[in-house]
This record gives structure tokens, C-alpha cells and sequence, in this order.
């Protein structure tokens, strides 16, 4: 079957953007989240470490504002298997790699965070720009980024019963050493979830929660 593969940098048109260019950004900007957020769709975290070399920006992954919103995205709804990263990558197993479960389990990430609210995340993101902790290389990314993530986030709630297509799907969240803090996050989202998203009684997602490494 085909296979589809976005690479956010590379698909879509930077800065310095003519007319034309910007038009085909934001067609991207207006869709792009479903891939983030989509249950089913692996996500690729670039988080190995930033090479040696004379690079115009060396801020590590979680310092970046557009990858840490896709992080964000990507930790809303997305089965545990298919959040990856980079940096779990292990060349000595080549030969099991090939093979897609085993890459998947290779890669599965450790670094999840719990689901964010809206709300939360945009006071999140603009309080560590002013503290200068993370970084867009254009300073007027970031109110569109935090807009990208709100439509992400109503779509992720209100259209996962229809991908999953289950009564009752299932969010299993483990083994991520979770403690109070997380679970406020957590708990914060579902209600904007149920305030913001059109969701009919017992058809929204269904959260489970564990902070076991077993």
C-alpha cells in the first residue's frame, strides 16, 4: 500500500517566502496537526544529539517552539508504540529494525508528556520565551504554533472514536513515571476537552493512567 511522509522543515515553504510560497505555507499550517496528532500515525522525535559543526542553530529538541508543540500534539491521543525517538535508535540491531514491530519497540519513547490543555500550553509557551528557554527562530511562530495546537487538540478528542472506530477507545498511558504534577495536567485537559469539544456522552476517549515500569 502507499505509505505518506511528512517531514515538517522540508514540507513547507521557510522564510524568506514569496507570494505564491506563503499561500502553499499556510495551506500546510491548516492541516498539518493531523499528522501529530492522528492515533495511528507514528511520530519521529529528533532527539539524538546535535552534531558537531559550524550550524546556524544548535538548540537541542526540546528547546526548539515548533518541536515541542508537535511533541505536545503527539502525546494528545497517539497509541504508546507509534510515539518514537531518534535517539533509541540502535544500529547494532539493524537486521531486527527491518522488521516493523521490532523497530517500534526499539524506538518507543520515553519522554511522553501527559495531555496538555490549550490553556495550559499557551501560558506554558509564552512563559518559557520570556525566559528565554525555548526558541523560535521567527518570534511571530508563536501565537500561530499555540492556534496549531488548539485546532489539534479539539480534532484529536472529537475525531478519535471515528478512527478507532470503538465504543470506547482506549489512551493507555504507562510506565512514563508520572506523578501528581502530570496528573493535574492531565485532568486539566480532559475538562477542556469536555467543555471545547463536541463530544456525545461515552464517546469520547478513555483514559488509562500508570506510573509502573512493568
Amino acid at each position: 500500500g502507499a505509505v505518506g511522509v511528512m517531514i515538517d522543515y522540508a514540507s513547507a515553504p521557510q522564510h524568506p517566502r514569496t507570494e505564491s510560497e506563503e499561500a502553499r505555507f499556510q495551506q500546510v499550517l491548516a492541516s498539518m496537526h493531523g499528522w501529530y496528532w492522528h492515533p495511528r500515525t507514528p511520530t519521529l522525535l529528533c532527539t539524538d544529539a546535535i552534531p558537531s559543526g559550524d550550524y546556524s542553530n544548535t538548540r537541542s529538541y526540546m528547546e526548539r517552539g515548533w518541536c515541542y508543540v508537535e511533541l505536545r500534539l503527539s502525546s494528545l491521543v497517539k497509541a504508546g508504540e507509534l510515539l518514537w525517538e531518534l535517539s533509541k535508535y540502535d544500529a547494532t540491531h539493524k537486521k531486527d529494525a527491518n522488521i516493523f514491530d521490532n523497530l517500534r519497540k526499539m524506538l518507543k519513547a520515553r519522554i511522553r508528556r501527559p495531555p496538555m490543555s490549550p490553556t495550559a500550553l499557551a501560558t506554558e509557551m509564552r512563559e518559557r520565551v520570556e525566559r528565554r528557554e525555548l526558541f523560535f527562530s521567527y518570534a511571530a511562530d508563536l501565537e500561530p504554533v499555540i492556534e496549531l495546537y488548539t485546532r489539534g487538540f479539539v480534532q484529536a478528542f472529537e475525531r478519535m472514536k471515528g478512527i478507532l472506530e470503538a465504543v470506547r477507545p482506549l489512551v493507555y498511558l504507562t510506565a512514563y513515571g508520572w506523578g501528581d504534577s502530570e496528573a493535574e495536567v492531565a485532568a486539566d485537559a480532559i475538562a477542556y476537552a469536555e467543555s471545547h469539544c463536541e463530544i456525545a456522552p461515552g464517546e469520547g476517549p478513555n483514559f488509562t493512567f500508570s506510573d509502573n515500569y512493568t
